[in-house]
């Protein structure tokens, strides 16, 4: 008999109302699935941050990492459902040039975006090309050195060159002061720095009035006999020392050098000008004068609040280290959750050229080097007082 459509033949056979969903089924397992897609975080963006987060250089990376992890908590903070968050993958390279390498490596591997760092000018040179060979871009808040200025490359920085640095230094020096007789004491464990920041000083300062003495050069270390180094400096009576070292080493060779004669001109390089060398070296580095980029009292509204946010999430204010880093971080976190895909972060950073700084403008030339304006600090009662232009 041939079934005409009736009861049974709705039914089916057994099990067919299971392996066939009605309509309605259908609409709510597929609104299921949309609802889930849109409740989906989408995955966070990876920047990798490497400096030095152990020994002598240790306050440089350390104040770094402090900038770049209040602006990545700032933006995570802020961000809505649908906005990528930043992941923060932070990486020790002890100053240590075959550590950095492998450690920019593995950051690489682990598929950072980009890098901030690194922090001193010794691994700069030494990252540089292998940034080029995995085209990953280096942004770096602290790295002045002339050695690497001028190049078509992967790394961008957002302080000035050392050159302008040192020429505003001996500029100063010939037209504020008295002194007239220089000893360098050269730190050769960052190299590619000291002798550049040397080189570009001795040119703006020498004259027939002015002598640059024959440089002391040492490699810093545990070891280092700074009693020795100050005796050595003050051999031939100069009126000035410049010292082209970090802060932990600036603050030592200061405690030496005033211990022996109490009013000779001291000087240091921008990398020295951080709140540990204040820590560490007052009352010794009283008069001190460096020069920098970065104001400790600048009456910014974009700086107040920065300082007020960094205050309160570490208990101190920060220094040029924290407050460049910070605006290094917020570059690319503009540029990358706004959709600038990794590839292309360089070309971008290049062709917008300015960017705003807490302090000031950052304006990078076609080769990834900063202009910002310089100034002249000297220590005054513990603090980094600008001296009048």
């Amino acid at each position: 008999m041939t079934n005409l459509g009736g009861p049974a033949s709705r039914l089916g056979k057994p099990g067919e109302l299971k392996a066939r969903p009605t309509a309605s089924v259908l609409l709510c397992i597929v609104s299921a699935a949309l609802w889930l897609a849109a409740c989906t975080a989408p995955q966070p963006i990876r920047i990798g941050y490497l400096g030095p987060l152990s020994g002598r250089a240790s306050d440089l990376g350390i104040s770094g990492l402090y900038g770049v992890r209040l602006a990545v908590d700032q933006h995570n903070a802020a961000a809505k459902h649908q906005t990528r968050r930043i992941e923060l993958i932070e990486v020790d390279d002890r100053h240590d040039p075959e550590t950095a390498r492998l450690a920019f490596h593995r950051l690489a591997d682990r598929g950072v975006s980009a890098v901030i760092g690194p922090m001193t000018n010794a691994i700069a040179y030494t990252l540089q090309p292998h940034a080029n060979e995995r085209r990953i871009l280096l942004l770096s808040p602290t790295v002045s050195s002339t050695q690497i200025s001028k190049s078509d490359d992967y790394f961008i920085r957002t302080i000035p060159s050392a050159s302008d640095f040192a020429t505003a230094t001996a500029h100063h020096l010939k037209e504020h002061t008295t002194t007239k007789r220089i000893r360098p004491i050269i730190d050769l464990s960052n190299t590619a720095y000291s002798r550049s920041w040397l080189r570009d000083f001795s040119s703006a300062f020498r004259s027939e009035s002015h002598v640059l003495l024959e440089p002391i050069a040492f490699v810093s270390d545990e070891t280092t006999d700074f009693n020795a180094l100050a005796r050595r400096a003050l051999a031939e009576h100069p009126d000035g020392i410049l010292l082209t070292t970090q802060a932990l080493d600036t603050a030592l060779l200061a405690q030496s050098i005033r211990r022996r004669h109490a009013s000779v001109e001291l000087i240091a390089t921008e990398s020295a000008g951080t709140p540990r060398l204040i820590e560490l070296g007052t009352p010794w580095i009283e008069g001190l004068r460096v020069a920098q980029a970065f104001d400790a009292n600048s009456p910014a509204p974009a700086y107040a609040e920065f300082l007020s946010a960094y205050s309160k999430a570490y208990g101190q204010p920060p220094g040029f280290a924290a407050t460049n880093a910070y605006d290094a971080a917020n570059i690319l976190i503009d540029l990358l959750s706004t959709g600038t895909p990794p590839h292309d972060l360089k070309r971008a950073i290049l062709a917008k050229s300015t960017f705003p700084g807490r302090q000031n403008p950052i304006r990078i030339d076609a080769y990834g080097d900063a202009q910002t304006p310089t100034h002249i600090a000297t220590v005054r009662h513990g603090h980094f007082v600008r001296e009048a232009n």
